[in-house]
């Protein structure tokens, strides 16, 4: 990152002021995203909603741009008042699905954590339960 801003700053232009510039953005620019995205971690595990909200919305974008690509409405014959309600419609239903699937699998990775972490006790094959053994195995 830092050798292709420097040799970006050499190939358009020679002076060392411009080399010192590029230099002084790096410095600048390299510690603001990191304490930035540092930040932006602490805010999402404090309140994990914005992970679903942005889920959401990346859902919603990904939809519209389908919906109103140009490529793609120019071959379907289209009145302009349906093109408009599929520009609100389908990327609304779409952020909708993407936020219970991320939900779902949510809930269903939790549950199987639970259950993963469930002790079972350990039973004899006589049926009898065997003796807590502190985490150990049994001596042979």
């Amino acid at each position: 990152m830092l050798a292709d801003a420097v040799a970006r700053a050499l190939t358009q232009s020679a002076h060392i002021v411009d080399v010192a510039r590029n230099g002084v953005g790096l410095a600048i620019s390299i510690p603001l995203i990191i304490y930035g995205s540092t930040l932006v971690l602490k805010v999402m595990e404090r309140m994990p909603i914005i992970v679903v909200a942005g889920a959401g919305l990346l859902g919603w974008v990904a939809v519209e741009m389908m919906v109103t690509d140009p490529a793609r409405v120019s071959w379907i014959y289209m009145s302009e008042h349906a093109v408009h309600n599929l520009h609100i419609q389908v990327p609304a239903i779409c952020a909708a699905l993407v936020v219970a699937m991320g939900t779902a699998i949510t809930h269903t990775m939790k549950i199987s954590d639970e259950m993963a972490h469930k002790r079972v006790p350990e039973v004899a094959p006589s049926g009898m339960e065997l003796p807590e053994m502190g985490g150990q195995a049994p001596a042979m």
